[in-house]
């Protein structure tokens, strides 16, 4: 953060006229008091003439600004982050299937009465040694 706390943002300048240079327009009240887009006047002449005064220079220039630490590290955090996962993403996708296939195999199976007998005689032995 010491080195890396400032940004340097590129941006455009850009040159207009002045508000006040511009036509001056009247909304008219309806009665229900509240805004709608049918109030406004159509664009004019005048209006034309005020977008076509505006000049844009061709060179790009940057902004400086400092960055606090909160907003650094929220950032390196965001940045690492997106490496992790895409490598455990990537990982996890790649072993799915292999763990849905080992489920499938290894899912478990009703017992015969042999078995069930079996496991309940190893149960209540175990339960009486406790």
């Amino acid at each position: 953060y010491l080195f890396l706390n400032t940004t340097s943002i590129p941006v455009r300048d850009w040159t207009g006229p002045d508000f006040a240079a511009g036509p001056l327009y009247a909304i008219t009240e309806e009665n229900n008091s509240t805004f709608s887009a049918s109030q406004l006047q159509n664009m004019g002449d005048e209006d034309s003439a005020i977008l076509n005064a505006n000049t844009i220079n061709p060179e790009l220039s940057t902004m400086e600004l400092s960055i606090n630490p909160a907003t650094f590290y929220a950032g390196l955090m965001a940045w690492l982050g997106w490496f992790l996962f895409a490598c455990f993403g990537g990982i996890g996708m790649a072993a799915l299937p292999l763990d849905l296939i080992l489920a499938f195999v290894n899912r478990p199976h009703h017992m015969d009465a042999v078995e069930f007998a079996e496991a309940q005689r190893s149960l209540r032995d175990r339960v009486n040694e406790l």
